[in-house]
C-alpha cells in the first residue's frame, strides 16, 4: 500500500507535458502562431476570414484584427503617397513647361515601391512575431486590436 502511495506522489511530481503547459500558461499552440502568422501574409480579405472563423482564439483575433486594421491603413497610406505624388508631378509639370512632369511620376513611382517594400518588411515582421509567439501589438493599432479580440 505504501508503494502505491509513493508512486502517486512520484507522478504528481513529474512535469507535465508541454501541450499542457502551454494551455495552462495560455501560450498559444502551433496552429494559432500558424494561422495568427498567415492573417498578415494574406491580406485584408483571409484576415477577415480568420477573424470570423477563430472566434473562440483570443491570439488569432488579436492577430488577426490587428492585420486587418494595419491593412486598412496601408490602404489610406497608399492613396495618400499615391496622390501626393501626383499633385507632384503635376506641378513640377506645371512649373518646367513639361519636363519636370516625367521626373514627377519618376519620383512617383521610386516613393511607391519604397513604401512597397516597407509595407512588405512590416507584414514579415509582423507574420514572424506572430508565429513565434509573441502578442506585438503596433502603437495605436495593437491596443484597439486588443479592445477589440477580448469583446471590449
Amino acid at each position: 500500500m505504501a508503494k502505491q502511495t509513493d508512486s502517486a506522489t512520484q507522478e504528481a511530481k513529474k512535469p507535465a507535458p508541454e501541450a499542457a503547459k502551454t494551455a495552462a500558461a495560455g501560450e498559444p499552440n502551433d496552429e494559432s502562431r500558424l494561422i495568427a502568422a498567415i492573417s498578415y501574409i494574406f491580406g485584408v480579405l483571409v484576415s477577415v476570414l480568420i477573424f470570423l472563423l477563430k472566434k473562440e482564439d483570443r491570439y488569432v483575433k488579436f492577430h488577426a484584427a490587428q492585420a486587418i486594421m494595419v491593412d486598412l491603413s496601408v490602404m489610406v497610406l497608399s492613396l495618400v503617397v499615391f496622390v501626393g505624388g501626383i499633385a507632384l508631378a503635376i506641378a513640377l509639370g506645371i512649373a518646367s513647361m513639361g519636363v519636370g512632369f516625367f521626373l514627377g511620376f519618376g519620383i512617383v513611382w521610386i516613393s511607391m515601391l519604397v513604401f512597397g517594400l516597407c509595407i512588405l518588411a512590416l507584414r514579415v515582421f509582423l507574420a514572424f512575431q506572430a508565429y513565434s509567439g509573441k502578442k506585438f501589438g503596433i502603437p495605436i493599432i495593437g491596443a484597439q486590436a486588443e479592445k477589440i479580440s477580448s469583446g471590449g
